[in-house]
């Protein structure tokens, strides 16, 4: 008997890391997708178009602005969220401006929570399966100049 219980233990403990590996590698695939969105943003000519955002989305949950295969299966662009906010960059009393750049700065903000799908033995243990929530931001610089 003694045996048999250590075999359950061993099989417990490799179950366990191998779930801490499966969360490692969700959370790094959503945090490169939401990351890429980001940029992509920051670098578009007109980064509060409704269609940049729609690619942006595309970008994150699957890989390319015209993906159809989730990076992180159950993952869809309904989780992807994108904020913008502008902060005044005015001269001050010292002649100088708080940051490089225009009067006002713009950042975009993409970011998500994605509840990882059941793996069967949190609602074993009587928890509830963990959420991942990625968020990244970025300056809007709009599209870089082509050398030629």
């Amino acid at each position: 008997m003694t045996r048999h219980v250590r075999t359950n233990s061993a099989i417990t403990v490799a179950q366990r890391r191998g779930v801490g590996a499966y969360l490692i590698d969700q959370q790094h695939l959503i945090s490169t997708g939401i990351h890429d969105a980001a940029r992509y943003i920051a670098r578009s000519a007109n980064p509060t178009d409704l269609t940049i955002q729609k690619r942006a989305k595309n970008l994150a949950t699957a890989g390319a602005i015209d993906g159809d295969t989730a990076r992180v299966k159950g993952w869809t662009t309904q989780d992807v969220k994108i904020t913008y906010a502008s902060v005044n960059n005015s001269v001050g009393t010292n002649g100088l401006t708080p940051f490089r750049g225009g009067a006002v700065i713009q950042s975009v903000t993409v970011s998500t929570i994605f509840t990882v799908p059941s793996l069967g033995f949190f609602g074993f243990l009587g928890l509830k399966p963990p959420a991942l929530t990625v968020s990244h931001q970025e300056r809007v610089i709009g599209p870089g100049q082509v050398s030629r």
